[in-house]
């Protein structure tokens, strides 16, 4: 059996903004707070073999969703990395950030996760309605111009459910989650914060976009929460530079304290997974900022950082 294709849940383009020169970041584990590797080829980090490969109910095996993503991160990555804090904002550059982001919330473990449970609640309904649905019955008829025969309709059921949870409930729907989730984005403003070359860097995740409702605490999919109903969507492209979405316009900032640094940080390692990355030369923040990461998270209903504006 051939191997797996190494698939980037963050793509490598987006980690090479937080790579040295020799393409090498330094990954923690969020749950131990400890540095695991201090310079790890960014061609295998926040990697999985297979995770954009499915079958069809053929048995056939599919990669066409990554070719969707693979073809967006191509268009989006390099009008991405021309963003900074003196940099005049065009559609194009929002463009390319709403795209980027969507790609990556698409894709991630937490966003999969979401549609299984989403199946889990639908699924005892569909079981205990749809072979009795007048609707079904019509549907049936149209589609083979005969009653079904006894356990038919059930039987259908059951093979859309199996294929469903083969992988379908997340790869058929991928050009759909990814206009909703984009549109969601496109309602809100972008803005550009920077961290001074004297402060620590930004974080990379293993959940590179954070979305988060600090109103009631929930980080991400994993507690729940839908793109549309976050208060905070923001993700670093580089290790400089953060962009947020904000729902008024907002001018571009220099974070001015650590602190500030670390309250954003923060929010990335508590919404990882399991790790996060950074330039080999933060790594020593990093680990700080992992073990004091439920004091630097912020503890009330809005993001306050100190910054002054550019």
């Amino acid at each position: 059996m051939a191997a797996q294709p190494n698939d980037h849940i963050v793509s490598k383009g987006w980690q090479r903004n937080f790579a040295n020169d020799r393409q090498r970041v330094a990954v923690a584990d969020v749950s131990t707070c400890q540095i695991v590797d201090r310079a790890r080829p960014i061609k295998r980090n926040f990697a999985e073999p297979g995770f954009m490969t499915h079958t069809d109910s053929s048995g056939a095996t599919l990669r066409d969703a990554d070719d969707v993503f693979q073809k967006i991160e191509r268009r989006v990555l390099n009008k991405v990395r021309e963003i900074n804090v003196t940099c005049r904002l065009t559609d194009d550059h929002r463009e390319a950030v709403v795209q980027l982001f969507t790609i990556h919330l698409v894709r991630s473990q937490g966003f999969r996760d979401s549609q299984f449970a989403l199946l889990d609640q639908l699924e005892p309904q569909v079981l205990r309605d749809y072979p009795t649905d007048p609707r079904v019955y019509d549907a049936f008829m149209r589609r083979f111009d005969r009653p079904p025969l006894p356990g038919e309709v059930e039987a259908n059921i059951a093979r859309w459910m199996a294929a469903q949870r083969a992988g379908d409930v997340v790869f058929d729907n991928i050009d759909h989650s990814i206009q909703t989730i984009g549109n969601v984005l496109r309602r809100w403003h972008v803005q550009v914060i920077e961290s001074e070359p004297s402060h620590p860097g930004f974080v990379l995740g293993d959940v590179p976009v954070i979305h988060s409702r600090l109103t009631t605490r929930q980080f991400g999919f994993r507690d729940g929460l839908a793109v549309g109903d976050a208060d905070i969507i923001m993700a670093p492209i580089s290790r400089r530079v953060m962009v947020c979405f904000a729902v008024e316009p907002r001018e571009a900032m220099t974070l001015s304290t650590k602190r500030s640094v670390r309250t954003i940080n923060a929010l990335t390692i508590h919404g990882a997974r399991q790790e996060v990355a950074c330039h080999p030369d933060d790594g020593a923040d990093l680990q700080r900022a992992c073990r004091s990461v439920d004091d630097d998270l912020p503890q009330g209903p809005e993001l306050i950082v100190r910054a002054r504006p550019r």
